[in-house]
């Protein structure tokens, strides 16, 4: 199953995020080089455990998006005792 555009849109966004919060953990992002923003604050501007609970996040819908590109179960199924 192929993702609509909005899904690509957004996965590349979550790729590039995820890539920049890495750079900043490792301390490697330069001024100029990689410029990003989340709810209108500097990524270097944010604590790290904050960066860290972004990336979770991030990386949890990133991966989502590529289990419905690959076909698979986006959902599992419930099974309720009655």
């Amino acid at each position: 199953m192929s993702l609509t555009e909005r899904q690509k849109k957004r996965k590349e966004y979550l790729e590039s995020a995820i890539d920049a919060i890495h750079l900043s953990q490792t301390k490697t992002l330069c001024s100029g080089s990689v410029s990003m923003e989340f709810n209108g604050r500097s990524i270097q501007r944010i604590s790290p455990a904050s960066l860290e609970k972004i990336r979770r996040s991030f990386e949890t819908e990133l991966t989502k998006l590529e289990r419905i590109e690959s076909g698979e179960k986006v959902t599992r199924t419930v099974r309720v005792r009655v």
